[in-house]
C-alpha cells in the first residue's frame, strides 16, 4: 500500500529522513517493500488494515516504535466519542435492507458546495500515493480515506430518485455504467447502493455515473460506511475491480472507522468551499463491543521469556493508543490489569496479541538469547516409532515393498451392509465418489496394489504401515495397522506367508504368538477381500493382533494371502517382551504327523486339540504342509510338526510315543482322522 512521505513527516516531525523511516518501520512495524521519491509502499498484514491503512495509523506506529506519543492520538480518541447523527427533520432519507451485509451506514446531506480545484497540499499527497487529482469534493474524499482509513464516497444529491439511499443486494437483470464508464452487469448476491429506482454504487467498490459530482453540483451526500469483508471480496473478484476501498472493506474495518471519516471529511470541506453540512443520518444497529483483556505480567513474561517490570509495559500499551484500568481493585503496580484496545484494533482478540505488542515495540532483536529450559527426548526412542522403522527393516531385508495407498474408500464400501456402513468415517467435502469415505481397513489397498500389478509381474510381495478409521459408540477410533501381502501366479502363498510372519515376529522380539482358526475374530471391515474359511487368528498374551487369511476375488489363476496387524498392540507386547529368559536347560523333541480328514475340520481346531492333549510337556505345534487334490474325494492332507520340552527334566522317547499315541486316538475320535 502507498504512503506519502510527505504527509508522514509532516504527523511525526521527529522522522529523519526517508531512509531512516525505512529501515525503523522494517525492524519494529511493517516491512517497506520500496521507495520512490517521496512514495513508500508499505506491506501490511491482513489483520492490521483496521487501523494501519492509513497514515494516522501508520504515524501512531511510527511515534509508538520511537518511544513518543503520537500528537493526533488524543484527537483521535475524541472524535471517535463523538456523535455524528443530527436531530430534527432529515432532507436524507437512508435504508438498509441487506442488514446482515452492512453493519452501518453515515449518510451526511451538504448543501453550499463549490465544486473546484483541489488546495495544492491535497494534490500533492494523493500523487504521491498514487491518486490522480479530480476536484475538490472528489480529492477531499480520497484525502480523509488516506489519513482515516475509512473509504467515502459523495453523491449529487439533486440526482437521487426520491432524495433516498437504500442499500439493498442487486436485482437480476440490473446493471451500472461506473464512474470509469465500465458497464458491469449485477447478480443477486452483490451489494449495491441505489435510489428509490437505479442502482448508484457497487457498495465499497465503485461509484455510478448517475449521480457523479460534476462541476454543476450544488449539494452532496457524504457516505462512510461499513460493508461485510467476505462480500466486498467476492464482488470485487466477480466484476473484476480491485479499488483502494475495496481492498480495506476486504480486509475487515471497525465500524467505529466510519465516525472519522464522516467527522473528518466535514472539517476539511468546511474549511477549503465553506460547506454547510444540514443532517446527518446514522444507521448503526448493533454498536461494536470494547475489546477489554486481562493482562498478566507474570504470564507476559514466562510466554517470551522476558523480565518487563510494568512501567515499560504500561508504557508501551499507552503509546498504542491502549487503556489501562485496574482488575478487581487490585493496584495496576501489582502486575495484573484490564487492557482495553483500540477501538480500531480489530486484530486484538488474545492476551497473546498483547504480548506481541510489546514485544514488537521493544524489538525483536534487543531480546536475550538464552538456551531453552526444556528436556528434550530425541522421537527415535519412542516406542512405537522404533518398532515401525524395525518392521519396515526386517520386512524390506525379506525382499518385500513398501507401498502407500490412498487413505480413503469409494462410496460403494460395504453397500449391501447397514452395519459397516453405519461404522464408517465420511469425509465432509470428498473430491470425488471414489474417496468418500476415510478407509477402515489396510486389506482394500493391498487387493488393489495386486489386482493392478498382476499384468506386469508374475509374483507380488507388499507391506504397508498406515492408519484405519471406524466409528466407535459414536467416537472416531484411528489405529495404526501393518498390512502384508503375498501373491502370485498358480502358487499357493498361505504357508509361506505364515513363515515370514514367524520370522518378523523372531527379529523383532515377541516369541509367544499362536495362529488359530476363531470364527468369533473375524476381522470387520476385510470381509470382501478375505475368504474367512481359511482364516487364521494371529495372537499374543490373550491380545488378537489380527489375522492371516486367503484373498480372494483375485485375477484368474492367482492366488493370494494377507495379514493385518494392530501396531499399537503388537508396540505393547514387543516393549513387554524385552526381559530376561533363560535358555532351555534340557533339549526338545520334535515329532512330525501327517493326517487325512474333511476340508470341512479347521486346521485351528486340530492344532489347539492336540496341544491341549498333553500341555505340561507340547511346546508347539505348527501347521508344515497342506495337500488339497480332487482324488482325495473332499479331504486334505495335513502335515503337523510338534516340539516336546520339559522345563525340569530330559524327556524319553517313551514319554513321547505316549504323547504321540493319545494325540493320533484323540485326532481319530474327533476329527475322523486317518494317519498317514
Amino acid at each position: 500500500m502507498k504512503f506519502s512521505y510527505t504527509l508522514l513527516k509532516k504527523l511525526v516531525p521527529e522522522i529523519k529522513n526517508p531512509k531512516a523511516l525505512e529501515e525503523h518501520l522494517s525492524l519494529y512495524a511493517f516491512e517497506v517493500d520500496g521507495i520512490e521519491e517521496k512514495t513508500f509502499d508499505i506491506k501490511l498484514p491482513a489483520n492490521r488494515y483496521g487501523d494501519a491503512a492509513s497514515h494516522w495509523g501508520v504515524a501512531q506506529e511510527i511515534a509508538a516504535t520511537m518511544g513518543i506519543r503520537f500528537s493526533e492520538q488524543r484527537a483521535i480518541a475524541t472524535l471517535l466519542t463523538r456523535q455524528v447523527t443530527t436531530t430534527g427533520k432529515q432532507p436524507l432519507s437512508v435504508t438498509i435492507e441487506a442488514k446482515d451485509l452492512c453493519a452501518r451506514y453515515i449518510g451526511a446531506y451538504c448543501e453550499n458546495v463549490k465544486v473546484g480545484e483541489s488546495p495544492k497540499w491535497i494534490k500533492e499527497i494523493l500523487t504521491e500515493c498514487g491518486m490522480r487529482p479530480i476536484n475538490n469534493v472528489v480529492d477531499i474524499m480520497n484525502y480523509v480515506m488516506l489519513e482515516t482509513g475509512q473509504p467515502l464516497h459523495a453523491f449529487d444529491y439533486d440526482k437521487l430518485e426520491g432524495g433516498k439511499l437504500i442499500v439493498r443486494r442487486a436485482r437480476k437483470g440490473e446493471s451500472i455504467v461506473t464512474l470509469d464508464d465500465q458497464e458491469v452487469s449485477l447478480t443477486e448476491d452483490m451489494l449495491i447502493i441505489a435510489d428509490a429506482k437505479r442502482p448508484l454504487a457497487i457498495a465499497g467498490i465503485k461509484g455510478g455515473k448517475l449521480a457523479e459530482v460534476d462541476t454543476h453540483t450544488k449539494r452532496i451526500v457524504i457516505e462512510a460506511a461499513n460493508f461485510d469483508p467476505v462480500s466486498i471480496y467476492k464482488t470485487s473478484r466477480a466484476v473484476g475491480i480491485l479499488t483502494d476501498a475495496s481492498a480495506r472493506f476486504a480486509r475487515t474495518l471497525s465500524p467505529e472507522l466510519a465516525t472519522l471519516g464522516a467527522i473528518r471529511s466535514k472539517m476539511l470541506l468546511q474549511s477549503i468551499m465553506d460547506l454547510k453540512q444540514k443532517g446527518v443520518v446514522d444507521i448503526y444497529p448493533k454498536k461494536q463491543a470494547k475489546k477489554i483483556l486481562k493482562f498478566e505480567l507474570n504470564r507476559c513474561n514466562a510466554f517470551l521469556g522476558t523480565a518487563f517490570d510494568v512501567k515499560t509495559v504500561r508504557t508501551y500499551f499507552e503509546l498504542l493508543g491502549f487503556t489501562i484500568t485496574p482488575f478487581n481493585k487490585t493496584p495496576i503496580a501489582a502486575g495484573t490489569f484490564l487492557v482495553t484496545a483500540p477501538a480500531l484494533r480489530t486484530d486484538i482478540e488474545h492476551p497473546n496479541d498483547l504480548y506481541e505488542e510489546i514485544v514488537r515495540l521493544h524489538g525483536f532483536g534487543n531480546l536475550r538469547s538464552a538456551a531453552p529450559y526444556v528436556h528434550l527426548v530425541p522421537s527415535g526412542f519412542e516406542d512405537g516409532v522404533v518398532l515401525k522403522d524395525k518392521v519396515r527393516r526386517v520386512l524390506t531385508s525379506l525382499g518385500m515393498d513398501e507401498v502407500y495407498n490412498h487413505s480413503f474408500v469409494s462410496d460403494q464400501f460395504g453397500h449391501d451392509d447397514a452395519d459397516i456402513r453405519a461404522e464408517l468415517v465420511a469425509l465432509e467435502n470428498p473430491i470425488s465418489k471414489e474417496y468418500t469415505f476415510m478407509r477402515p481397513t489396510l486389506a482394500g489397498g493391498l487387493h488393489g496394489n495386486v489386482e493392478s500389478n498382476s499384468r506386469y509381474f508374475d509374483a507380488i510381495a507388499a507391506f504397508e504401515v498406515g492408519r484405519v478409521f471406524a466409528k466407535h459408540k459414536k467416537e472416531i477410533k484411528e489405529n495404526n495397522m501393518l498390512g502384508i501381502v503375498l501373491a502370485s501366479k498358480g502358487t499357493e502363498q498361505f504357508f509361506e506367508l505364515k513363515g515370514l510372519l514367524h520370522e518378523l515376529f523372531k527379529r523383532i522380539g515377541l516369541n509367544d504368538v499362536t495362529m488359530y482358526e476363531n470364527a468369533e475374530q473375524e476381522p470387520r471391515f476385510a470381509g470382501a477381500y478375505i475368504s474367512d474359511q481359511e482364516m487364521l487368528c494371529i495372537e499374543s498374551d490373550g491380545e488378537c493382533l489380527g489375522y492371516l487369511a486367503k484373498m480372494k476375488h483375485l485375477p484368474a489363476k492367482w492366488h493370494g494371502s494377507i495379514v493385518e496387524l494392530d501396531m499399537a498392540l503388537l508396540t505393547k507386547l514387543v516393549v513387554a517382551e524385552h526381559e530376561y529368559v533363560p535358555l532351555p536347560k534340557y533339549p526338545s523333541i520334535v515329532r512330525d504327523i501327517s493326517v487325512l480328514v474333511n476340508t470341512r475340520e479347521r486346521v485351528g481346531d486340530i492344532m489347539q486339540a492336540m496341544q491341549l492333549a498333553d500341555s505340561a510337556i507340547i511346546e508347539d505345534v505348527d501347521l508344515i504342509d497342506e495337500y488339497e487334490n480332487e482324488k482325495l474325494d473332499g479331504k486334505r492332507s495335513l502335515t503337523f510338526r510338534i516340539i516336546f520340552q520339559a522345563e525340569d527334566r530330559t524327556l524319553t522317547d517313551e514319554i513321547v510315543n505316549k504323547d504321540m499315541e493319545a494325540i493320533v486316538a484323540l485326532l481319530r475320535k474327533k476329527f475322523s482322522a486317518e494317519i498317514r
